[in-house]
C-alpha cells in the first residue's frame, strides 16, 4: 500500500517540480521488501538526478541530500556482495534481506542525528563484552576515539579543515569502528594468528560464532566492505559516491545497535 501511494504521488508530479522525495521513499520500501535491489538502486539514482536539478534552487547541496547518502551506502555494497564467494553472499537471500536493508537504513537514518545528540556506551559495556583486558582496552580506545573525531568535526572553530579532511576522516572513523568488531571476534578466536578482519569473520562464520541473518552479520559485512576503502588501491578509485562524515556517524550508531544486542545475549 505504501509503495502504491508513493508511486501515485510520483506520477502526479510534473516536470517543473522534483520527484526526488517519492522516488527516495519508494527505493527504501523496495530495499526492505524485494528480493532484488536493482530497481531500488535505479530509483535512488533517479532521485539523485532530481536533487541535482532542483536541490541548488532550494539552497541544498545534492551530495548532502538523502538519495546521495543512501546511494553511497548501497550501490557499491550490493555489487560487492554479489561478487563474494563466501558467507557474505548469504546476506542476499530473501529470508535475510530485511535485516540487511534495516541495517543500511539505520546507518542512513542515524546519520541525520546531530553528533552531540548521539549516545555512547560507557566502560562497563566493554568490560561486559570483552573479558580479555588488552582487547577490551583496544576496543574502548577505538570506540571513544571515533566518537571524539565525529564530535570534533562538528565543533565550531575546530582545527579540522572540514573541506579538506572530511573524507579521509570518515575513512579513519570507519576503520576505528571496525576495530571494535575485530576485538570482539579476536577474543572468541584466540587461536588465530594475526588475522585480518576478513579472516576473523570468515572463521567466525565457519565456527558458528557469526550467523548470517543477524544484525551483527549485516554490520560486520558492511564494515568490512567500507574498511577496504582505507587502502589506496580502492579508496583512490571510489569517486562516484563517497562515504562522508555523516555516513561514518551512522556506522557508529549501527555499532551501538549491535552492541546493545550483544549485551542482552
Amino acid at each position: 500500500m505504501q509503495m502504491e501511494a508513493w508511486q501515485r504521488i510520483a506520477n502526479r508530479i510534473d516536470e517543473l517540480h522534483s520527484k526526488g522525495h517519492p522516488q527516495f521513499r519508494l527505493s527504501a520500501l523496495k530495499l526492505l521488501s524485494e528480493a532484488d535491489e536493482r530497481i531500488a538502486i535505479q530509483l535512488l539514482e533517479a532521485a539523485y538526478r532530481e536533487d541535482e536539478k532542483f536541490g541548488p534552487a532550494s539552497g541544498q547541496l545534492p551530495h548532502r541530500m538523502g538519495a546521495y547518502r543512501l546511494l553511497s551506502l548501497t550501490k557499491e555494497y550490493f555489487r560487492y556482495l554479489r561478487e563474494q564467494r563466501n558467507w557474505q553472499q548469504g546476506l542476499l537471500a530473501m529470508e535475510y534481506r530485511r535485516v540487511l536493508a534495516e541495517t543500511l537504513l539505520l546507518v542512513y537514518d542515524r546519520s541525520l542525528v546531530a553528533a552531540f545528540d548521539m549516545p555512547s556506551y560507557n566502560y562497563r559495556a566493554f568490560f561486559a563484552l570483552l573479558k580479555e583486558q588488552r582487547l577490551s582496552a583496544f576496543a574502548m580506545e577505538n570506540y571513544y576515539c571515533a566518537d571524539s573525531l565525529i564530535q570534533m568535526f562538528f565543533l565550531q572553530g575546530s582545527a579540522i579543515d572540514k573541506a579538506r579532511d572530511e573524507y579521509p576522516l570518515a575513512r579513519a572513523i570507519v576503520g576505528l569502528l571496525a576495530g571494535v568488531l575485530e576485538a570482539f571476534f579476536m577474543e572468541r578466536q584466540p587461536d588465530l594468528n594475526a588475522p585480518t578482519l576478513g579472516r576473523l569473520l570468515t572463521e567466525a562464520h565457519a565456527r558458528g560464532l557469526l550467523r548470517v541473518g543477524t544484525r551483527l552479520s549485516a554490520l560486520s559485512s558492511l564494515m568490512l566492505h567500507l574498511r577496504n576503502y582505507i587502502h589506496a588501491d580502492l579508496g583512490s578509485k571510489r569517486a562516484e559516491y563517497l562515504i562522508d562524515i555523516n555516513t561514518a556517524k551512522g556506522c557508529k550508531a549501527a555499532l551501538d545497535w549491535v552492541i546493545a544486542e550483544m549485551l542482552q545475549q
